[in-house]
Protein backbone atom coordinates (compact mmCIF):
# COMPACT_ATOMS: atom_id res chain seq x y z
CA UNK A 1 0.00 0.00 0.00
CA UNK A 2 2.95 2.37 0.81
CA UNK A 3 4.05 1.90 -2.93
CA UNK A 4 1.32 2.80 -4.46
CA UNK A 5 0.82 5.88 -2.47
CA UNK A 6 4.47 7.10 -3.19
CA UNK A 7 3.66 6.59 -6.58
CA UNK A 8 0.73 8.65 -6.28
CA UNK A 9 2.85 11.36 -4.50
CA UNK A 10 5.48 10.98 -7.16
CA UNK A 11 2.79 11.65 -9.84
CA UNK A 12 1.69 14.62 -8.50
CA UNK A 13 4.82 15.73 -8.21
CA UNK A 14 5.65 15.08 -11.73
CA UNK A 15 2.37 16.90 -13.00
CA UNK A 16 2.79 19.38 -10.61
CA UNK A 17 6.48 19.98 -12.43
CA UNK A 18 4.88 19.66 -16.21
CA UNK A 19 2.42 22.56 -15.13
CA UNK A 20 5.12 24.78 -14.28
CA UNK A 21 7.14 24.05 -17.13
CA UNK A 22 4.30 24.70 -19.36
CA UNK A 23 3.27 28.11 -17.69
CA UNK A 24 7.01 28.98 -18.16
CA UNK A 25 7.40 28.22 -21.46
CA UNK A 26 3.97 30.29 -22.26
CA UNK A 27 5.91 33.58 -20.60
CA UNK A 28 9.00 32.98 -22.31
CA UNK A 29 6.74 32.29 -25.98
CA UNK A 30 5.11 35.32 -25.09
CA UNK A 31 7.69 37.26 -24.20
CA UNK A 32 9.48 36.37 -27.89
CA UNK A 33 6.08 37.24 -29.66
CA UNK A 34 6.02 40.56 -28.27
CA UNK A 35 9.11 41.34 -29.20
CA UNK A 36 8.22 40.47 -32.23
CA UNK A 37 4.61 42.46 -32.34
CA UNK A 38 7.13 45.36 -30.98
CA UNK A 39 8.45 45.55 -34.81
CA UNK A 40 5.37 45.73 -36.20
CA UNK A 41 3.85 48.71 -33.66
CA UNK A 42 7.10 50.26 -34.66
CA UNK A 43 5.97 50.41 -38.76
CA UNK A 44 2.63 52.02 -37.63
CA UNK A 45 4.56 54.53 -35.10
CA UNK A 46 6.73 55.70 -38.23
CA UNK A 47 3.79 55.75 -40.54
CA UNK A 48 2.42 57.98 -38.85
CA UNK A 49 5.83 59.96 -38.21
CA UNK A 50 6.15 60.23 -41.61
CA UNK A 51 2.66 61.07 -42.82
CA UNK A 52 2.99 65.17 -41.55
CA UNK A 53 6.54 65.74 -43.37
CA UNK A 54 5.11 64.16 -46.76
CA UNK A 55 1.72 66.24 -46.45
CA UNK A 56 4.04 69.24 -46.58
CA UNK A 57 6.06 68.24 -49.17
CA UNK A 58 3.18 67.82 -51.48
CA UNK A 59 1.48 70.67 -50.45
CA UNK A 60 4.89 72.71 -51.25
CA UNK A 61 4.05 71.06 -54.85
CA UNK A 62 1.05 72.26 -55.35
CA UNK A 63 2.21 75.89 -54.62
CA UNK A 64 5.27 75.54 -57.02
CA UNK A 65 3.17 74.47 -59.75
CA UNK A 66 0.09 76.87 -58.91
CA UNK A 67 -2.04 73.83 -58.68
CA UNK A 68 -5.40 72.80 -56.55
CA UNK A 69 -4.31 72.24 -53.15
CA UNK A 70 -7.27 69.57 -52.95
CA UNK A 71 -4.54 67.19 -54.60
CA UNK A 72 -2.55 67.60 -50.95
CA UNK A 73 -5.66 67.12 -49.31
CA UNK A 74 -7.32 64.28 -50.55
CA UNK A 75 -3.44 62.82 -50.52
CA UNK A 76 -3.89 63.33 -46.34
CA UNK A 77 -7.30 61.98 -46.11
CA UNK A 78 -6.05 58.50 -48.45
CA UNK A 79 -2.90 58.23 -46.28
CA UNK A 80 -5.05 59.03 -42.82
CA UNK A 81 -7.12 56.43 -43.52
CA UNK A 82 -4.56 53.87 -44.58
CA UNK A 83 -2.82 54.39 -41.60
CA UNK A 84 -5.90 54.15 -39.94
CA UNK A 85 -6.77 50.60 -41.71
CA UNK A 86 -2.61 49.75 -40.44
CA UNK A 87 -3.42 49.83 -36.67
CA UNK A 88 -6.05 46.97 -37.84
CA UNK A 89 -4.07 45.09 -40.25
CA UNK A 90 -0.07 45.38 -38.75
CA UNK A 91 -0.58 46.36 -35.10
CA UNK A 92 -1.03 43.99 -32.47
CA UNK A 93 -1.85 45.41 -29.29
CA UNK A 94 -0.34 44.35 -25.62
CA UNK A 95 -3.96 43.87 -24.35
CA UNK A 96 -4.48 41.11 -27.51
CA UNK A 97 -1.08 39.48 -26.03
CA UNK A 98 -2.09 39.18 -22.96
CA UNK A 99 -5.81 38.60 -22.80
CA UNK A 100 -6.23 36.19 -25.63
CA UNK A 101 -5.65 32.27 -25.72
CA UNK A 102 -2.92 31.23 -27.71
CA UNK A 103 -5.30 29.72 -30.60
CA UNK A 104 -7.40 33.21 -29.99
CA UNK A 105 -3.89 34.98 -31.17
CA UNK A 106 -2.85 32.60 -34.04
CA UNK A 107 -6.46 33.59 -35.74
CA UNK A 108 -5.99 37.52 -35.14
CA UNK A 109 -2.72 37.28 -36.71
CA UNK A 110 -4.21 35.01 -39.74
CA UNK A 111 -6.73 37.23 -40.24
CA UNK A 112 -4.81 40.01 -40.36
CA UNK A 113 -2.26 38.98 -42.82
CA UNK A 114 -5.61 38.19 -45.48
CA UNK A 115 -7.10 42.03 -44.28
CA UNK A 116 -3.26 43.24 -45.18
CA UNK A 117 -3.30 41.63 -48.44
CA UNK A 118 -6.93 43.37 -49.20
CA UNK A 119 -5.93 46.80 -48.17
CA UNK A 120 -2.32 46.38 -50.05
CA UNK A 121 -4.88 46.07 -53.64
CA UNK A 122 -7.35 48.88 -52.20
CA UNK A 123 -4.46 51.37 -51.48
CA UNK A 124 -2.61 50.76 -54.83
CA UNK A 125 -5.47 51.41 -56.42
CA UNK A 126 -5.77 54.56 -55.08
CA UNK A 127 -2.05 55.59 -54.96
CA UNK A 128 -2.17 55.05 -59.07
CA UNK A 129 -5.39 57.23 -59.33
CA UNK A 130 -4.13 59.88 -56.97
CA UNK A 131 -0.57 59.65 -58.90
CA UNK A 132 -2.47 60.28 -62.38
CA UNK A 133 -4.76 63.24 -61.03
CA UNK A 134 -1.71 65.07 -59.63
CA UNK A 135 0.64 64.28 -62.31
CA UNK A 136 -2.32 65.97 -64.79
CA UNK A 137 -2.49 69.10 -62.01
CA UNK A 138 1.12 69.58 -61.85
CA UNK A 139 1.35 69.32 -65.80
CA UNK A 140 -1.38 70.43 -67.40
CA UNK A 141 -1.37 72.87 -69.96
CA UNK A 142 -1.36 76.05 -68.23
CA UNK A 143 1.06 75.13 -65.62
CA UNK A 144 3.70 74.01 -68.87
CA UNK A 145 2.76 77.41 -70.34
CA UNK A 146 3.80 78.98 -66.93
CA UNK A 147 6.75 77.05 -66.54
CA UNK A 148 7.89 77.22 -70.25
CA UNK A 149 10.80 74.75 -70.42
CA UNK A 150 9.62 71.24 -71.11
CA UNK A 151 12.69 69.87 -70.29
CA UNK A 152 11.89 70.38 -66.42
CA UNK A 153 8.83 68.68 -66.72
CA UNK A 154 10.55 65.61 -67.88
CA UNK A 155 13.35 65.81 -65.42
CA UNK A 156 10.58 66.21 -62.49
CA UNK A 157 8.66 63.33 -64.50
CA UNK A 158 11.52 61.50 -64.22
CA UNK A 159 12.51 61.98 -60.52
CA UNK A 160 8.73 61.68 -59.36
CA UNK A 161 8.74 58.41 -61.61
CA UNK A 162 12.39 56.89 -59.64
CA UNK A 163 10.82 58.02 -56.67
CA UNK A 164 7.81 55.54 -57.05
CA UNK A 165 9.29 52.98 -58.37
CA UNK A 166 11.78 53.24 -54.66
CA UNK A 167 8.74 53.67 -52.79
CA UNK A 168 6.93 50.54 -54.39
CA UNK A 169 10.02 48.50 -53.55
CA UNK A 170 10.18 49.82 -50.08
CA UNK A 171 6.75 48.74 -49.65
CA UNK A 172 6.99 45.04 -50.76
CA UNK A 173 9.90 44.53 -48.64
CA UNK A 174 8.05 45.88 -45.80
CA UNK A 175 5.14 43.81 -46.43
CA UNK A 176 7.40 40.85 -46.89
CA UNK A 177 9.23 41.26 -43.46
CA UNK A 178 5.50 41.58 -42.34
CA UNK A 179 4.47 38.67 -43.56
CA UNK A 180 7.36 37.42 -42.06
CA UNK A 181 7.16 38.16 -38.56
CA UNK A 182 3.04 36.91 -38.75
CA UNK A 183 4.05 33.64 -40.12
CA UNK A 184 6.97 33.16 -37.94
CA UNK A 185 4.12 33.58 -34.93
CA UNK A 186 1.85 31.59 -36.04
CA UNK A 187 4.43 28.88 -35.91
CA UNK A 188 5.89 29.73 -32.66
CA UNK A 189 2.45 29.08 -31.46
CA UNK A 190 2.11 26.07 -33.78
CA UNK A 191 5.35 24.50 -32.26
CA UNK A 192 4.05 25.65 -28.79
CA UNK A 193 0.73 24.00 -29.12
CA UNK A 194 2.26 20.44 -30.27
Amino acid sequence: MDELTEMRRQMAVMKENLDKSQIVSKKLLLKVMKGKATTLNRVVFWECLALPPLFLVILGFCYIFDSTYWVAWIFLLLASADTLADFKTIRIGSRKMSEYTLLELKQFIIKQKKLRRVQAVVSSVMVILWLMWAYYEWFHLGNLLDLNESAFKWIFAFIVGASVIVAIIIVIVIMKKLDNINDQMVADIDEYGD
